[in-house]
Formats: C-alpha cells, structure tokens, sequence
C-alpha cells in the first residue's frame, strides 16, 4: 500500500557539523548563512555540534582530538534529535560524529544529505594519505554510498564526487551571499593611517584562510617575479592562521627579498574584512583546492575583480570577464599578475563591475536557500 501520509508543512532539519562556533571556518558560515535564510515558517532548523550547544546553540569549547570527540552526555542527545528531524543534513566528512549521525538515520528512518564542503578533492585526498584510507575503509564510503542525496556547492565539487561515489544522487547548490552587505566604501585612508606605505600605491589583496592549500607559497614566489616590474603594487595578506604558516611565509618574503612590499594583516574582522577588500585594485586567491572559493564571490560582490587558480570552481571569472583564472604553478600565476597589474584603473573597474552584476543576478541566499528546501521536500516525498 502507498503511504498517504501528507509531506509536513513545516520541514524539521538537523545539521550536524564537527564545529559549528567560532572556529567553525567555512563550513560553520555555510550553515549558518543557510539556516539563516530558510523560511521561518517553512523550515525549522536545529544545529549540533562539538562546539555549540544544540539547545541554545551558544558556543563551549571542544575536547580531546576534534575529529574524534566524544561525549555521553552530547551524544546522547543526537538519537532525539535525528528522531524529531524530517531530514539529517551533516556537514563535513572523516569524523566520528558524522559516522554516528549516518548510523542514527539509517536506524531511525530518516533521509540524510552529506555536504562534503570540498574534502573530496583531489588535492585533498593526496593529503595524509594513510590516515584518510584509514578512515575511508571504516566508515566514509559507507556514509557517502548510504546518503539519500550528496549536495555539491559547485560542478567542480559535483565531479570530485562522482569520481569517488560514481552511483551516489548529487545535486548542486551553489552558496549565495547577502550582496547589499558588500556595497560599503572602502577605507583605505584608515589601513594607510596603519601602514604608510600604503599611501598612493595600487593594492593586490588576498583575504582567506592563512594555510598551505591557499597556495600563498606559490604566490610569494610569483610576486618575488613580478613586484619590481610593477613598484606602485603592494600585496596585502590578511586571514586567520590555523598553524603558525603565516610566520613562513614572512621568512619566504624575506628570502625572495620583497619583504617590503608584502603587508601580512593578520586575522581581521569581519567588518575590517569587508572594508579592505573594497579598498583593493585587485584580490587574489592562489589556492589549490576549493569546494566553492568563497573569497571570489566576496570580492565580486564588492565589485572588485579577481585573479584565482584552476583549484577554485569559478569558470563565470573568465566567461564573464570578472578577472583571471589560470593554471595552478608559479608561472602560469606569474603571466596572469603581469598581465593583471599591467591594467590601468578603468580596466580593473569595468571586471569589478562585471562580477558584481554576476552575484546579484545569480548568486543570492534567497535562491541557495529556496533550492535547498526543494531538495529537502523531495526526499521526504520519495521516502514517503
């Protein structure tokens, strides 16, 4: 017999992610700019972590080995939780608490969509290879082939995970962004104030995480061969450091002798973010490996254009002349900055403006989130 049973009008999401708070990095703002932007009415969205509490969602701190916490007390919440879901959407891949969240859906019934949030890249998967074929062989691949539906954030992410699970459901949702945040004036008198040598020179700006999947070793190397052929331009570093990278890539500025003209930030705020990007000439995001490449969206927002790498899933900054996009290597990136800083103002202004129009016609929370909704509904109907 067909169950009748009518899909709620109101959907019950779980979104379960190693860390959620402040140290949550991406994946922490992924959910929370999606749960942010599901309809109230529609959708209510309960979050559960290591990191935040899952009844007032404020942040605690985790303990021992992250990838490995455990904790009777947290974890014996989980089962009431997936219970009173419609749908289980965990974040993130190789932990313990997503293998126990996969084991809960599948013992309770209940559908569950993976988010992978660009592990599955090939990039990636080179990295600490023993340890993750470990970690696959026990539980990652059974997760990956069990999920109702695997939710890519680009077509890039699309086919890292068809490469890996070759019959598993994909779709793909690209992240949106709130783009009248990005419409702020820029504030360069207030960094020229901190830095004078700021002052009547040309910004290249790179704004992300401070680690060695950004490719900042890379970029280094390619400034050390372009700066002095363009002595207006100064390289602005500014991100979180996770590891202590960001002291060598001092030393690597020192060692190529353009110390002087690469300014390392630090961790800025947002606000501080924001500000400095719509200050630059031109971003720059030299990475190996990305899901979705947030910082290109950010800097196209802010009508700034962008020069990144093949490791970033932005094909639109070439097909919409938003900026550069090139080959991941020293030379291809050293090409693209002579090219790119070689560019009077107007040049530069004109791409800005192309990947603004982009992400306001495309790129939006509203759509990322109605999208994902739709998706939700489906597997409560196919369920059914």
């Amino acid at each position: 017999m067909v169950d009748q049973t009518p899909t709620p009008a109101r959907l019950k999401t779980l979104h379960v992610s190693l860390r959620l708070g402040f140290q949550g990095g991406g994946v922490a703002a992924y959910v929370h700019g999606l749960v942010s932007h599901l309809t109230p009415g529609d959708v209510e969205s309960t979050l559960f972590s290591t990191d935040i509490d899952p009844v007032d969602h404020q942040p605690r701190e985790p303990r021992g080995w992250p990838e490995m916490t455990y904790s009777p007390k947290l974890w014996g919440r989980l089962p009431g939780l997936v219970e009173a879901a419609d749908v289980v959407h965990l974040h993130g891949l190789r932990t313990l608490l997503g293998w126990r969240t996969r084991v809960l859906a599948q013992r309770i019934g209940r559908p569950l969509v993976v988010s992978p949030h660009g592990q599955l890249h090939p990039w990636l998967l080179a990295k600490n290879r023993w340890r993750k074929r470990l970690i696959d062989r026990l539980w990652l691949r059974r997760t990956l082939s069990s999920a109702s539906l695997l939710l890519a954030m680009s077509q890039g992410e699309a086919d890292d995970i068809r490469a890996v699970v070759p019959d598993a459901r994909i779709a793909h949702v690209p992240i949106g962004i709130d783009a009248a945040d990005y419409t702020g004036e820029p504030d360069r008198a207030g960094f020229e104030a901190e830095h004078a040598d700021l002052r009547g020179r040309r910004w290249l700006v790179y704004c992300s995480t401070i680690s060695p999947r950004k490719g900042l070793g890379m970029l280094i190397e390619a400034w050390a061969q372009v700066w002095r052929a363009h002595p207006d331009w100064r390289l602005l570093i500014a991100g979180r450091d996770i590891s202590g990278y960001g002291d060598q890539l001092q030393a690597e500025a020192r060692a190529n002798g353009v110390e002087s003209s690469v300014i390392f930030l630090g961790e800025v705020d947002e606000p501080r973010k924001r500000a400095l990007v719509a200050s630059a000439d031109l971003t720059i995001l030299p990475t190996f490996s990305e899901a979705f490449g947030i910082s290109v969206l950010e800097a196209m927002a802010s009508g700034v254009p962008m020069l990144t790498t093949t490791g970033a899933p932005w094909p639109e900054v070439v097909t919409h002349d938003c900026g550069w996009r090139v080959e991941i290597g020293v030379q291809p990136l050293t090409a693209a900055l002579h090219e790119a800083l070689a560019c009077d103002a107007s040049t530069l202004a004109a791409k800005g403006a192309n990947g603004r129009r982009l992400v306001q016609q495309h790129y939006t929370w509203e759509a990322t989130a109605q999208a994902v909704t739709g998706l939700y509904r489906g597997l409560i109907t196919q369920d059914r």
